[in-house]
């Protein structure tokens, strides 16, 4: 054998289900997921390194094997073929991360309500609804963080994406019907705050002049 170099890609994907408020199927969305995510790659590399109790013996070409040295002195003796002064060996494997591309998609939700984005890898994330069922409000950002063990090879992220089967993501995104209240401090709720303000100021002019004028009386 001879020392070895490999590279795992691992990368999982985010599954999403898209309801209404009762549980039923949503059709006819849109979803965009952009982010800073990248591929991770698992370089694994092996080395020999001396060991009294071994398993490897090391041959003059730089290779190593199980074999142990035949020490016979007569024909079949294949010592020269061995470096015997060097002793005996073991094998030593690491796992070291690497990245890779960057990755980014639209998809649209099928006729089960279900979309599915692949190749996501670390990074960061944020899924825009870009096409809103009839009917409904679209929903706010949702925006994810994807990391990876390099020691157990999973794959976990927050805010409320979950870990499925095969060592894939997965979520369920609700749209609500209704109409959208005015955001606190918006347009909406300032005009009252105004308005509220000068029937307030003018009360109290009135009330002042009407003091005053008792007083001149």
């Amino acid at each position: 054998e001879t020392p070895k170099s490999e590279v795992v890609t691992y990368t999982t994907e985010l599954a999403i289900l898209k309801t209404d408020e009762s549980g039923n199927i949503l059709k006819d969305a849109e979803f965009t997921l952009t982010g800073d995510g990248v591929k991770v790659g698992l370089v694994t590399t092996e080395s020999f390194v001396e060991a009294d109790e071994g398993a490897y013996w090391k041959l003059k070409n730089g290779s190593y094997t199980t074999i142990a040295p035949t020490q016979s002195g007569d024909e079949t003796d294949n010592t020269d073929k061995y470096d015997i002064a060097a002793g005996k060996f073991d094998i030593v494997r690491t796992v070291v991360p690497t990245t890779g591309d960057r990755t980014t998609a639209v998809a649209t939700i099928d006729e089960d309500g279900r979309i599915t984005f692949t190749g996501l890898g670390v990074g960061k994330y944020t899924i825009s609804e870009t096409k809103t069922p009839a009917g409904y409000n679209t929903i706010e950002d949702i925006v994810f963080n994807v990391s990876f063990d390099p020691v157990e090879k999973t794959f976990s992220a927050d805010n409320n994406i979950s870990l499925g089967a095969n060592n894939t993501l997965e979520t369920t995104i609700v749209n609500k019907k209704g109409s959208l209240l005015p955001s606190t401090g918006g347009i909406g709720t300032t005009i009252f705050y105004i308005v509220g303000a000068i029937l307030v100021i003018g009360a109290g002019v009135i009330l002042v002049a009407k003091k005053r004028m008792g007083r001149e009386v």
